[in-house]
């Protein structure tokens, strides 16, 4: 049964490790598939819809 409990903390470990690293290291763009623009509303040719 120990055997199990480490797996399961190494496990826990990993996913929360590769949560971090995926939300503070790889830009927001490579995870969706809409790529942000950006957009000047207030001016002539604002771009907003």
């Amino acid at each position: 049964m120990e055997f199990v409990q480490t797996i399961l903390v190494y496990l826990s470990l990993f996913i929360a490790l590769a949560y971090l690293i995926r939300v503070w290291f790889w830009p927001q763009a490579s995870f969706s598939g809409v790529k942000k623009t950006k957009r000047n509303c207030g001016d002539d040719s604002c771009g907003c819809s």
